[in-house]
């Protein structure tokens, strides 16, 4: 993190110092009058090895000079001699002399920049939050479990106290059975007894 942030505040540094070096390298076009291609070769004079042809417009970066041969660097990198009096110097810019586009890249850079601090110090909160908003799902979960289980024991609960009531209604139930037996013999008692009754008071019934 510390890296990173320590590129973001370099950043407009090393655009203008890139846009810089490339605007101050001396550049030569080719502008060969005759054939429109200008040969590269592999020394400065024509006695040596041609590596390629180079079309006029061309531009490259001259790196050494030899009378009238310049060693030159093409757009990709190869490497080679050019005659100098077919080529013509490319414009070239001074460092007090920054155009508009290099103005306005290092003017985006140091808008990136400022975006990407105010990302760096947004980083920290949000962090925060993150950690706020997983503790409060870990409770959630908690929650969640603790309501289950009670759910779970009311049910248990429930089925317990059903089971309770219907062997007390069975058990009712038994008791008033028993009752009307109780009731029954005890009317039966009392008929016999009346019978009984009838027999002592009535001589004429009586074997």
């Amino acid at each position: 993190m510390k890296k990173l942030i320590c590129v973001i505040r370099l950043l407009p540094i090393l655009v203008f110092m890139a846009l810089s070096g490339q605007a101050l390298a001396d550049q030569l076009q080719i502008n060969d009058p005759t054939d429109g291609w200008l040969n590269m070769r592999s020394g400065p004079g024509t006695e040596f090895a041609i590596l390629r042809q180079l079309d006029n417009g061309v531009l490259v970066d001259e790196l050494d000079q030899d009378g009238n041969w310049s060693f030159v660097r093409t757009p990709s990198g190869a490497t080679g001699w050019v005659y100098r009096p077919y080529t013509q110097p490319a414009r070239r810019v001074q460092l007090g002399d920054v155009d508009a586009g290099m103005a306005s890249c290092v003017g985006e850079a140091f808008a990136i920049q400022n975006v990407w601090g105010a990302i760096l110090e947004t980083l920290p909160r949000l962090e925060h939050r993150e950690i706020a908003a997983t503790r409060h799902a870990d409770r959630m979960v908690e929650v969640a479990a603790t309501y289950y289980v009670t759910n779970q024991t009311l049910d248990a609960f429930r089925a317990r106290v059903a089971q309770e009531i219907n062997r007390s209604e069975d058990a009712i139930l038994a008791r008033i059975s028993d009752v009307g037996d109780v009731l029954l013999a005890m009317d039966r008692s009392e008929a016999l007894h009346a019978a009984d009754c009838d027999l002592f008071f009535d001589p004429m019934r009586r074997p």
